[in-house]
């Protein structure tokens, strides 16, 4: 039976407009520093949700994560009401996601930015089994909707000129006075003069490096408190191609080299109660699969990673 707009009768949809959760919504507002995305946030994202339900189970589900971190302790009810609501959201946005609309853009794109947060706040309750593949599956989601309104300049339009206009994040290209990061230079150099590489994966590395570096720039940008810097960070999956996701899932060395390198941003980004660990995770991951001969490339990494004795934020800066 094909899905509709109104895919499961009312009564079937639990707890709908459970108060206690959706004032814990506000929860997502760290995500940004600006006063527009914390109104965003918490008033209109929230109204919003009242018109199309699948962004309400969206809240709804990362609220109940969120709720579940703050009190461990009560967090085995609300673990199991988080599943119910975050099925109920990607059933529906599915069925909109094929068919976009201006009515369904902007929910839409609120939900992708919740999926994303809500798939790194998760691993707080229960840390991840594979973290690379778990980034992975987050990159081709943040990739979908963006190819989306890629595709329409007039969807685009609609979402600038909507209430989401603040979470449109875009990196900074003009990065005059911004100092290079000398080990991702390395890194690229690296790359640069590997023997008998094919120049197609040769290409694929050097985007992926080179877009790393951007936003690490941005990051360290004198401009950079005009944005949330975790959006700018996590920018970055979202930027790469097919084939370097599908060089992850593979366990490519050198796409786990770069990757390593993304860690530190996930760890200076950790005081983002979703973010916690995540540096690593990742890196931990990478680190069992490369070989001895590739442990020389991540030594920055490893040392960023280090807790207490080399803090990451000492180590970029």
């Amino acid at each position: 039976m094909p899905l509709k707009a109104r895919y499961l009768p009312p009564q079937t949809t639990p707890l709908r407009g459970s108060r206690e959760l959706m004032n814990s919504s506000c929860c997502i507002a760290s995500f940004s520093p600006s006063e527009e995305a914390l109104y965003l946030w918490q008033n209109a994202l929230v109204d919003l949700s009242f018109q199309h339900e699948f962004l309400l189970d969206g809240i709804l589900a990362l609220s109940a994560i969120h709720k579940a971190v703050l009190r461990p302790e009560a967090s085995n009810p609300l673990r199991l009401r988080s599943p119910e609501y975050i099925d109920l959201a990607i059933k529906s946005f599915r069925f909109h996601l094929d068919r976009p609309s201006a009515t369904t853009i902007v929910p839409l794109f609120s939900l992708s930015s919740l999926l994303v947060v809500y798939n790194f706040a998760v691993a707080q309750i229960q840390p991840p089994d594979d973290p690379i593949a778990a980034l992975c599956h987050m990159a081709r989601l943040m990739k979908g909707i963006a190819q989306i309104t890629s595709n329409s300049r007039d969807l685009w339009d609609h979402l600038l000129a909507s209430v989401v206009k603040p979470l449109l994040i875009s990196l900074d290209r003009d990065l005059t006075g911004v100092s290079e990061t000398p080990e991702l230079l390395r890194l690229r150099d690296w790359v640069i003069h590997m023997q008998d590489l094919d120049p197609v994966i040769r290409k694929t590395y050097l985007e992926s490096i080179d877009e790393l570096h951007v936003v690490f720039r941005n990051v360290r940008s004198p401009d950079g408190g005009k944005r949330s810097p975790i959006a700018v960070a996590l920018i970055w999956p979202a930027t790469l191609s097919p084939s370097f996701l599908d060089y992850l899932d593979r366990k490519d060395p050198v796409a786990l080299v770069i990757l390593a390198h993304f860690a530190i941003l996930c760890r200076l980004h950790e005081d983002a109660w979703f973010m916690r660990s995540w540096g690593g995770w990742i890196f931990e991951a990478v680190e069992k699969e490369l070989g001895p001969q590739y442990q020389s490339y991540v030594e920055w990494p490893r040392q960023a990673l280090q807790p207490a004795e080399v803090m990451a934020r000492e180590a970029y800066e």
